[in-house]
């Protein structure tokens, strides 16, 4: 017996994936004609014939409503990608591919297609990924709001434990979205919708999915059976439909809902189900066809990140905005203004003041920009004269930390306050310690430094926290300290004309007591004789909405657990000029949240991959800003 004319497995399961859902169509249909009386038929006519003029035309409303919303999907798709479509082009392929796809079937292709043709410049690979994203998306929204729907409105006997089992899970994906906002699976990496794309989403399935059951209710004779009744049981019936596969849902929507209504007389149902199918399904999927000869014009606008320059960061007012050199930063740029910026998970957060300009052209713009990326918009460490800027455009203002200032040229260690800084110093000495500003880095041994100094305090910072690279601290000013021949620990500080700000702190576990005071007084004197006007030495956390109550004592758990006292007083030794510093968002939850994420992002950071370039790891190497 010959295997010559037997299809291949590949064949067999292309087969099977484009004919299960006709299958599924076919059965189910079977299985309805059996229920159906051939009497039933005149009745149906009938039926059809009583629905007024006013109950089509409130269902044609309702159905352009719900594919309104459905149109938002992909603006919410297009931002997730960062495609660059306006949001105008995203709806009305979004509208034409979900009206074609859900008549014809083959959802996931049909809607590519459609994508493809109706954006001139959108690669087909990046149409399947919208599509599959919109479904996706889509069938998780509408699990979510049938479990509350099954949880808040009457519902079939025995959905409230799978109710709750949903939104169960729904509240571990969204703490999962929020830790982990990139998932890793060996060398390909995901982007995780934001929060805010999440919450789109969900509003926008809530619309569309009202509507659409509204437009089919209208259409219902009334049997008194309220909406708030009917809304979970069409929810059932068009997630069993679109479970199935087939095209238009035919079958399963039907058989499901004579099984959820069975009260209602299965003629009447019936002819609201031809109805409903002719004004939600047939009569867009007509206007889709004409919508896509016409390819929406000019669909790209994309968002013009500027990646900032050596001469942008040199002239900085604030030094410490050369972070972005390592965090993925980039400038936003209006007229003369210009932001540092930093994509966060959930946030698009512009760090510290202006480095040009007035902030006040930039905060509709920062916000418009988030907005693009699914995002948050925050304003992070800014000071006072920004805050107040923000305040008057109606941004929530939050004071958050203090920062310690110093003027190098004024430093003068002999006032009193200053005594415990002077024994350190003096402790630091008689230990052997030298000091000494690096031109050359002695990067071996500083990753042995490093590497030892995160194993003891559990991984290093990130986000807007520097972490040592090679090529990040080469463009910094780097001070050593020394016993003998062995490195003991280093501090680098940002530099710009105006400011330098510490960055970096690593010492060995068993390095004398006063190191880092003495390597910080050490860059004070560098700085004075470079004739630098301010010295930052970093801020602390400091929120006085924190200080009271059960918000209180969670905060002073938090900040015992990172030291944050013991930062303090090292900072304090040098007697600095305390500066308050803030942060800003549209409202007060955006603040919250922003400010949430941005702990996130520092204390769980997804490094970047040349954090610890073991390659580039020589005895020494050149350092950049000597």
């Amino acid at each position: 017996m010959g295997y010559a004319n037997v299809p291949g497995p590949r064949v067999v399961a292309r087969c099977l994936r484009w004919g299960l859902p006709f299958g599924v169509s076919v059965v189910t249909l079977w299985l309805l004609a059996g229920q159906i009386d051939p009497a039933d038929i005149r009745s149906i006519a009938a039926t059809v014939q009583q629905v007024s003029s006013f109950q089509i035309l409130g269902a044609v409303v309702l159905s352009a409503l719900s594919f309104w919303a459905v149109g938002r999907y992909d603006v919410v798709a297009h931002r997730h990608f960062q495609t660059g479509v306006e949001a105008k082009s995203a709806r009305n392929s979004g509208i034409a591919a979900v009206a074609l796809a859900q008549t014809l079937g083959f959802g996931l292709l049909t809607g590519a297609l459609v994508r493809w043709r109706m954006l001139p410049g959108l690669t087909m690979p990046m149409a399947l990924r919208l599509s599959a994203f919109v479904c996706l998306s889509f069938l998780g929204a509408l699990a979510f709001l049938l479990a509350v729907a099954c949880l808040a409105l009457p519902a079939p006997s025995g959905a409230a434990l799978p109710a709750m089992t949903v939104l169960a899970a729904a509240l571990l994906f969204l703490w999962v979205l929020f830790r982990s906002p990139v998932l890793r699976f060996g060398r390909m990496t995901f982007a995780l919708p934001t929060l805010p794309a999440v919450a789109g989403i969900v509003l926008w399935a809530a619309l569309d999915t009202v509507a659409a059951a509204g437009a089919f209710y209208l259409l219902l004779p009334n049997d008194g059976l309220g909406f708030g009744a009917f809304f979970p049981l069409f929810l059932i019936a068009l997630g069993a439909a679109l479970l199935s596969g087939a095209p238009g849902g035919v079958g399963p929507f039907e058989l499901s809902l004579l099984a959820l209504l069975p009260h209602v007389p299965a003629p009447d149902l019936l002819a609201t189900i031809l109805l409903y199918r002719a004004v939600y399904y047939a009569l867009p999927a007509i206007l889709a066809l004409a919508l896509c000869a016409f390819p929406q014009p000019r669909p790209f606008n994309r968002t013009q990140w500027r990646a900032p320059r050596e001469a942008d960061l040199q002239a900085a007012p604030r030094s410490e905005v050369g972070v972005i050199r390592q965090n993925g930063g980039a400038l936003l740029q209006v007229a003369e203004a210009t932001l540092a910026t930093w994509p966060a998970g959930q946030t698009r957060v512009g760090l510290f003041d202006p480095l040009s300009g007035s902030v006040t052209p930039l905060l509709p713009a920062l916000r418009q920009a988030a907005r693009k990326e699914n995002r948050l918009a925050c304003l992070y460490k800014i000071t006072a004269r920004t805050a107040i800027s923000a305040r008057l455009a109606h941004w929530h203002v939050l004071r958050f930390a203090q920062e310690a200032v110093l003027s190098p040229m004024d430093f003068d260690l002999n006032i009193p306050s200053r005594r415990g800084l002077r024994r350190k110093l003096r402790q630091a000495e008689k230990s052997g310690i030298t000091t000494c500003r690096a031109t050359r880095l002695p990067l071996a041994a500083m990753t042995e430094i490093d590497a030892a100094w995160q194993e003891e305090r559990g991984g290093a910072r990130a986000g807007t926290m520097g972490c040592f690279c090679p090529d990040y601290i080469a463009a910094q000013n780097v001070f050593l300290a020394y016993r003998a021949d062995d490195l003991l620990g280093f501090v680098s500080f940002h530099v710009s004309r105006q400011e330098w700000c510490l960055d970096l702190m690593r010492s060995t576990l068993n390095a004398p007591d006063g190191t880092m005071h003495v390597l910080v007084q050490q860059a004070i004197r560098a700085a004075a004789e470079a004739r630098v006007p301010r010295l930052s030495l970093a801020a602390v956390p400091e929120v006085p909405a924190l200080q009271r109550g059960l918000l209180g004592r969670i905060w002073r758990v938090l900040t015992k657990r990172h030291n944050a006292a013991g930062l303090r007083q090292f900072k304090a030794s040098f007697a600095p000029r305390w500066q308050p510093l803030y942060a800003a968002a549209p409202s007060r939850t955006a603040l919250w949240l922003s400010l949430l994420d941005i702990a996130r992002a520092v204390h769980r950071p997804s490094l970047p991959a040349n954090t610890h370039n073991e390659d580039e790891y020589n005895e020494v190497a050149p350092i950049i800003a000597s």
